[in-house]
């Protein structure tokens, strides 16, 4: 693996001397802090989740969290792979978030995190599992305004404040009857009741008529 930076928009390209990995399917994510575009972290898909940060906006990178699972699944291994995303406060470059399995802040630098999502208490008081993209309010501004928005396996979910958000309290399902669900298999009987199994939310039941 190889990372690479350009400051002429796109012209040339330069090695900042960034080879995380074990080898060539790891994933890495990074996002820049809209504050400071000094400030760069990556998240990398290797020691179940490693952490890195450029002061020099993605010229050289420095690990700054390894050894603390921010990657991990269910089972304790990395799903790095597959669920990796990384956010950077708008506002604030120290405020960084990690979503794997679940979502993981911090508010100094990534030294340390806290976990604030538990999916196995959505989606009535927490956020689904397995993310992929965090989406800060067009409007936040860290004050007024700290929505933002994370879509996952189980759709799209919303809290009203990025900085308070806990494994149980602050959080909204923002599906609405989105119909994504992935269903694996499905049974039926004579009267018209259908019920379903799906990918990590739950078994469903229909009791209409389906033509």
């Amino acid at each position: 693996n190889l990372t690479i930076y350009t400051t002429d928009g796109g012209q040339t390209w330069n090695d900042c001397g960034f080879s995380p990995g074990i080898g060539p399917s790891t994933r890495v994510e990074i996002a820049y802090a809209p504050s400071n575009p000094s400030i760069v972290y990556a998240s990398v898909d290797q020691n179940v989740g490693d952490l890195y940060q450029s002061t020099n906006g993605g010229q050289t990178f420095n690990v700054v969290n390894s050894g603390n699972s921010l990657l991990a699944g269910g089972d304790g291994t990395t799903q790095g792979i597959y669920t990796n995303i990384i956010w950077v406060n708008p506002q604030d470059p120290t405020f960084v978030i990690v979503g794997s399995l679940d979502l993981l802040r911090s508010t100094d630098s990534g030294a340390n995190f806290a976990r604030m999502s538990r999916w196995q208490s959505a989606p009535m008081t927490s956020a689904h599992a397995d993310h992929h993209m965090i989406v800060a309010h067009p409007g936040f501004n860290n004050t007024t305004n700290k929505t933002v928005y994370f879509g996952n396996d189980g759709g799209l979910y919303r809290t009203n404040d990025v900085s308070t958000a806990t494994t149980t309290t602050g959080w909204t399902n923002m599906n609405n009857g989105l119909g994504i669900t992935q269903f694996y298999g499905a049974a039926a009987n004579s009267t018209g009741v259908i019920v379903g199994g799906t990918q990590d939310n739950g078994s469903l039941k229909s009791n209409a008529n389906v033509n």
